[in-house]
């Protein structure tokens, strides 16, 4: 059984910007097929672009088609292990009141599809119960598990047979679009409820997002154990390795649903690589106080014109001791000296914070 580290779980603002990227993708991908109109032989407004329009459409599709989703998924894993997480350290089972959000977004799919035919929030309340289960295995476990998502066997099982998983038969169907391109709200909202979720499940089986979308939701989650959105160690090189293999994979593997992961690979590397490679300059690395960090352990550090910023009541070490020794004698009472790369440890700000001057014993390169 998996047991937490104890480590906190800070914000991560690149998760953030990558679920901001996937909502935003989503949306513009589905706008271009008209929320799924397009099924519905309605003569639709063209955009007037010419013959711009069917390679922007090409460029959409390449860029957007299958992988926005694949990011979406990826962080609701990475949700899922962040809120259990806490909840464990705290020595709290996540379990029940996960089931009951699942719940409650099923019923929000619910609302969702009655509007739009297209809506997923139902199976990603079901595979989310999924969730549960698999949570409380230990890594190699989950890896076991990961990996036979990862070769699709649902998929490849119909590309080698040359059947499809269809539930697309079941009687009554085929009055879904119809209805929608010429029913009033009323009986819109009626064969939504009926049969957009299990026309877009079973779609989704046909187009290799039933084993991917729990695929997803697990590598998510390995990725909040591992830590890999956070600036650590030798994540910089994983997420390098990660883009290269994202972008092989996007022009070698033949299969379009896996080709689609490879792609979606390659974009969270490179958004993730990008936010943890640009730093303004004159900052450090982190942000040495930030407001929605407050449980972590206080520290003081030296401003550059000798200020001590004194975070919170028992932040400092006790007198006549050093946080880390630079040199200087550091017997002063109260006093610290401090290195230069401790100035770049992410720190946390807490919830009242005082400013004193102090004579630092430092060495030169702190003179003002």
């Amino acid at each position: 059984m998996y047991r937490t580290t104890n480590r906190p779980n800070t914000r991560i603002e690149v998760a953030d910007a990558l679920r901001g990227i996937a909502v935003a993708g989503i949306i513009l991908f589905h706008a271009r097929e008209h929320f799924n109109l397009y099924w519905s032989a309605l003569d639709l407004p063209r955009a007037g672009f010419g013959s711009w329009e069917q390679p922007v459409a090409d460029a959409l599709g390449f860029l957007l088609s299958g992988k926005m989703y694949a990011i979406f998924a990826l962080l609701f894993g990475l949700s899922f292990f962040i809120q259990s997480d806490n909840q464990a350290q705290r020595g709290n089972d996540f379990s029940r009141r996960f089931a009951w959000r699942m719940v409650l977004l099923f019923g929000i799919g619910l609302v969702n599809a009655a509007i739009y035919n297209g809506d997923v929030l139902t199976y990603y309340a079901l595979f989310g119960l999924l969730m549960i289960p698999i949570g409380k295995l230990p890594n190699r476990w989950v890896w076991v598990i990961a990996a036979l998502l990862f070769i699709q066997p649902l998929e490849l099982w119909q590309y080698f047979s040359g059947h499809t998983l269809s539930i697309r038969g079941i009687e009554g169907m085929e009055t879904l679009y119809p209805t929608l391109a010429t029913g009033t709200f009323a009986e819109s909202a009626r064969v939504s409820l009926l049969y957009g979720p299990l026309s877009s499940f079973g779609w989704g089986l046909e187009h290799g997002r039933g084993t991917q979308t729990l695929l997803m939701f697990v590598l998510g989650m390995l990725a909040g154990r591992y830590r890999l959105f956070y600036d650590e160690g030798q994540h910089r090189r994983i997420w390098g390795g990660l883009l290269a293999v994202g972008i092989a994979g996007t022009w070698l593997v033949p299969f379009e649903a896996m080709r689609n992961l490879m792609t979606a690979t390659a974009i969270v590397s490179t958004v993730v690589l990008l936010w943890y490679g640009w730093v303004p300059p004159g900052t450090a690395r982190h942000d040495l106080l930030r407001a929605h960090e407050p449980d972590q352990l206080p520290a003081a550090i030296a401003a550059r014109d000798g200020a001590l910023l004194q975070l919170g009541a028992g932040a400092l070490p006790p007198r006549g001791r050093d946080i880390r020794h630079a040199g200087g004698r550091g017997d002063h009472p109260g006093s610290v000296s401090l290195l230069p790369p401790l100035a770049a440890a992410p720190y946390a700000r807490p919830r009242r914070m005082g400013v004193e001057k102090a004579h630092l014993g430092r060495p030169p390169a702190f003179r003002p």
